[in-house]
């Protein structure tokens, strides 16, 4: 990341690019059973949440697929709908570029098909070893082409196949462990698209992330909770050309916002994904599309009314420690992240989040248990947000009770699903929450400024030093939120800034990372001591970016495991790949760069699951100690 660079030019907020369009990420493998009719209930559904398209993501050489795409595009005649091919490569290994040529051929020029400047769009999942495909296929096609090609980070995707991207999408739109979800690799990619042409930027949001698939070598959850509030507010501040809701109905990630439905549900099956448990059944999600016609609407800059004020509310069906976590992890030693106990990642909360013409009392099981609000929209119009402890309602029977109280008509949101306070079903917890949702009043309030005329007025840092977020909790309310240290919370009208002092301001410690949060502080008058000076100081840069996450660079294997695998948790830790439920990580810090893989197939552990160690091991080469057998 080019942290140093975007503390230079902070001083420029993100200028307004003209939001194009919202779409949803929709798993067309999951539709084998779907008729024409299937289809239009799904896009009518979408079509109401002021989604635009969806953009249809297919592995490879899957039989049905002409099948499933001539009713999607008939649903989408149909329905007034749009939808775009999305081409994912990782699912079932690469696609032909004829394959590829041939459908965006066929339906480039249908009529439901999604256009941007009269360009068709594509987009794919992953890919970018075959990125020279797409030289020929843009030629031919003159489709508008936005790969997710994230593995390769911002730079390696737009240098591949000799630039060949017109913009980037970014998969990533998960917080990292306990963190709060940031946006320093959204503004990475920002940094890299505006250098290389403003090129464009579709930006991903997505509300949940839990798996367990352990077919599919796929067990462990990022940081939900607060993100799907969160992620609106990142989007408001960076003003994407397009933004993609991750996912419509992708069941097995948990992040469907889709209606329920069993049809789709294959992937629970004995010998498919080999869950445990169907953790979907019984957990809607069509509440966080409740709120997507007002979202949606303000990310395009039309401003407007809250139409109908409405509460929608989600939790976990159990405290994250009540039994056993299935072998899920927080994190997932599989992208070389530092792994944690679910439960250190996913807080015992249930989650509030309100769309209101005016302020109103929040209260949990009875009206006189008040909450206050965590965040309040500019102006009382808008969205409103709040956590509450689950242990408020454990002791009421488990029973959740969110009542919102604006001068008339309460609006009460009491789901049957109840919070255990003891154990869970299925021996193991569910990760994935319920979403429930009640409606109020009509409204026909609206927010004071529309989102181009909106600036930041709130924000956080995230990062390893606390100092950061000292200081942008003063900066940021005023406008100076530099996207390289900082994080936008909240936008609304730009805040009356204090007198200026004259005081110049430099970083105690001299990371010249401080060094434009110091001078715009002492300028406006906030003077943290132990942070910045009014005295010059020798530039002394963070030997790393403060701002990455620290991960595993040594370990060793649990005492319980047995066999040991000492030597082989000792050699992949120290390279960041070091699974929690076989191995201890020791030290943590910057990521050693892990040697290159060099060996073909498949390996495992001659005893106890290995946790992936043996493949990662003996895939590079030089270490494949005795535990290790061909799998």
């Amino acid at each position: 990341m080019k942290f140093l660079f975007a503390l230079a030019t902070a001083m420029l907020a993100p200028c307004y690019v003209q939001a194009q369009a919202a779409f949803a990420h929709f798993m067309v493998g999951n539709t084998w059973g779907f008729t024409l009719q299937d289809w239009e209930n799904n896009m009518n559904q979408a079509k109401a949440a002021k989604i635009d398209a969806f953009a249809l993501n297919l592995a490879a050489n899957w039989q049905r697929q002409d099948q499933a795409f001539n009713l999607a595009f008939k649903a989408a005649e149909n329905t007034g709908f749009k939808a775009f091919f999305s081409f994912d490569y990782a699912g079932n290994g690469p696609w032909a570029a004829s394959e590829v040529l041939r459908l965006v051929q066929q339906y480039k020029n249908n009529g439901s098909y999604y256009k941007s400047n009269n360009k068709p769009l594509v987009s794919t999942f992953e890919g970018p070893d075959h990125a020279n495909d797409w030289i020929s296929i843009k030629q031919t096609t003159n489709c508008l082409f936005i790969p997710d090609w994230s593995s390769w980070g911002p730079q390696g995707a737009l240098a591949a196949g000799n630039g060949v991207a017109d913009g980037l999408f970014n998969w990533n739109s998960w917080a990292y462990g306990p963190n709060p979800l940031a946006t320093y690799g959204d503004y990475a990619y920002v940094d890299a698209l505006a250098t290389a042409g403003n090129k464009l930027y579709m930006m991903a949001i997505s509300p949940w992330f839990f798996t367990n698939l352990p077919n599919w070598g796929k067990n462990w959850a990022w940081k939900g909770d607060e993100v799907w509030h969160d992620r609106w507010n990142h989007i408001f501040h960076i003003k994407p050309a397009f933004i993609q809701i991750i996912s419509w109905n992708d069941w097995g990630e948990s992040h469907y916002i889709a209606p329920l439905d069993n049809t789709q549900w294959g992937l629970f099956e004995p010998g498919n994904g080999n869950a445990p448990f169907n953790y979907v059944d019984a957990m809607p999600h069509d509440g966080w599309r409740t709120h997507l016609p007002f979202l949606i609407d303000t990310y395009k800059n039309l401003n407007p009314t809250v139409g109908q004020e409405s509460v929608v509310v989600w939790y976990r069906k159990s405290l994250g420690r009540n039994c056993g976590t299935g072998g899920t992890t927080g994190n997932t030693a599989s992208q070389m992240q530092l792994e944690y106990h679910p439960a250190d990642v996913l807080s015992d909360n249930i989650f509030v989040m309100a769309l209101l013409g005016r302020n109103a009392q929040l209260a949990i099981n009875t009206v006189g248990n008040t909450k206050a609000w965590d965040y309040i929209p500019d102006g009382n119009v808008g969205i409103y947000f709040a956590k509450i402890p689950m242990s408020q309602v454990i002791s009421n029977g488990g029973q959740v009770h969110v009542i919102v109280t604006p001068p008339t008509n309460p609006i009460t949101v009491q789901p049957t699903q109840l919070i255990s306070g003891t154990g869970c079903p299925n021996s193991v917890t569910n990760w994935n929450p319920i979403v429930a949702v009640a409606a109020g009043a009509a409204s026909t309030a609206r927010a004071p400024a529309t989102l181009a005329n909106q600036v930041c007025i709130k924000g956080i840092a995230v990062a390893n030093e606390p100092g950061f977020n000292t200081l942008c909790q003063f900066t940021c309310q005023y406008d100076y939120c530099p996207p390289g240290a900082c994080v936008c919370t909240q936008t609304g009208r730009a805040k009356t800034r204090p007198p200026e002092t004259g005081q110049p301001g430099y970083p105690v410690n001299g990371d010249p990372n401080y060094s434009g949060l110091c001078q715009f502080a002492h300028r406006f008058g906030f003077f943290p001591t132990s942070l910045c000076t009014t005295t010059p100081t020798t530039p002394t840069p963070a030997p790393f970016s403060p701002f990455t996450p620290p991960v595993c660079r040594n370990g060793t294997s649990l005492p319980s495991t047995s066999p040991s695998y000492d030597g082989l948790c000792s050699y992949a830790c120290n390279f960041a790949y070091c699974p929690i439920n076989v191995c201890q990580c020791t030290e943590t810090g910057p990521q050693h760069p892990a040697p290159p893989q060099t060996v073909g197939g498949s390996w495992k552990g001659n005893g106890s699951n290995d946790a992936g160690l043996c493949n990662f091991a003996c895939r590079r080469g030089s270490y494949c100690p005795a535990p290790c057998i061909p799998a």
